[in-house]
C-alpha cells in the first residue's frame, strides 16, 4: 500500500525514536515545520500508517497512542547497512520489522496507563 509523503515522514520520526514516546507536538513540528496544521492531520496520517502496516491484525502492534501525550513505535526494528541500488548509484537504507518487543514502558509509566500487549 503506497504511503503519502507526510505519512512516511511520521513513520521516519517514530522509527528514529523507536520505543520512546514522541509527543504529538514534536511529530507535527517535524512533519509540518513552520506550518500550522490541525491535529486531525496527524491522526489521518497515523491511521494510514496503521493500515499500511496492518497494525492490530493477527495480534501485531506497531504504533500505540498514549492518550493526550503522543505516539510510540513498539515493534522491534532491524536496520541494515546502506547499499547501492543496482544501476542507480544511489544508496538506500532498508528497515525490517521483526516483532514487537518494545514496550514504551517509560511512556506508560509517565501516563499512568498500562500496555497489556507488552507484558510477557
Amino acid at each position: 500500500m503506497p504511503l503519502g509523503g507526510r505519512a512516511l515522514l511520521v513513520l521516519i520520526v517514530l522509527l528514529e525514536r523507536r520505543a520512546e514516546l514522541v509527543s504529538k507536538q514534536e511529530l507535527m513540528a517535524r512533519v509540518w515545520p513552520d506550518v500550522f496544521v490541525e491535529p486531525a492531520n496527524l491522526s489521518v496520517n497515523i491511521s494510514a500508517l496503521r493500515r499500511a502496516l496492518r497494525d492490530g491484525q493477527d495480534g501485531n502492534r506497531f504504533i500505540i497512542n498514549i492518550r493526550g501525550r503522543g505516539y510510540c513505535f513498539v515493534a522491534s526494528v532491524e536496520t541494515r547497512a546502506a547499499h547501492k541500488a543496482v544501476g542507480t548509484g544511489q544508496a538506500s537504507l532498508r528497515w525490517a520489522v521483526e516483532s514487537q518487543n518494545a514496550d514504551c514502558s517509560e511512556a506508560s509509566a509517565k501516563s499512568g496507563e498500562g500496555l497489556p500487549w507488552s507484558r510477557r
